[in-house]
């Protein structure tokens, strides 16, 4: 039995050498990691500077892009309006050359021909917004 003690002596002894030892490397491979983690941390933080820059740019293309096609539709709206004017009066001298034709071919105002006349007539020009005081000073 006196064996026992001895042993556990010796075992007290030795294992705090070896518990050293393993504490040391331990700490050497946490410092690695830590060095590791560090050095990730560092390049995602540089990454993402360069993605923020890269959207900087982005976004001022994108401005750029948007004020040109903003000129654009503002001009493309300008022709399409003046081509949707000039069509409203085409059409609206289109129907008083009709309704003068049938006035000189004697039919009154009560002809169904003339009443469907003075009708799309008065249909065009409102859909055109145009005043009659607007199509006497247009020549139409």
């Amino acid at each position: 039995m006196r064996t026992l003690p001895f042993v556990i002596l010796l075992c007290a002894l030795f294992a705090g050498p070896i518990y050293a030892v393993a504490d040391d490397k331990l700490a050497a491979d946490d410092q690695t990691k830590i060095e590791k983690l560090e050095q990730e941390v560092k390049d995602l933080r540089e990454e993402l500077r360069l993605t923020r820059d890269q959207y900087s740019a982005l976004q001022a293309r994108l401005d750029d892009i948007r004020s040109i096609l903003g000129t654009a539709s503002n001009f493309g709206k300008a022709q399409q309006k003046e081509f949707s004017t000039q069509l409203c009066f085409d059409k609206i001298s289109e129907l008083r050359k009709t309704k003068l034709k049938l006035t000189n071919m004697g039919l009154k105002d009560e002809h169904p021909d003339a009443v469907n006349v003075n009708m799309s007539l008065k249909r065009h020009m409102l859909e055109c917004g145009i005043e009659a005081t607007d199509l006497k000073a247009s020549g139409n």
